[in-house]
């Protein structure tokens, strides 16, 4: 969508597709846009496995970084 609307900036990716947001991120083209904020949910039970989960080495390996979370969402900053 992004791409064939020629979307080039977004401040704000919300990804909220109940337990699916992983399978959008591996497919989300962060060489077409790179949005300073993304919030994902991620049911990961604690710390080490939300800091290990694909959602988290998928956003962290693209340059983001956890800055918090709020319930099961988990919020990325681009640095």
């Amino acid at each position: 969508i992004l791409e064939s609307e020629d979307v080039r900036h977004v401040d704000l990716l919300n990804i909220d597709v109940e337990g699916m947001d992983a399978l959008i991120l591996r497919e989300f083209d962060f060489g077409l846009c790179r949005p300073m904020l993304v919030i994902v949910e991620d049911f990961s039970p604690n710390f080490e496995t939300l800091m290990s989960s694909d959602t988290t080495l998928r956003l962290t390996g693209e340059g983001y970084r956890l800055i918090t979370r709020m319930g099961w969402s988990s919020i990325f900053v681009l640095e």
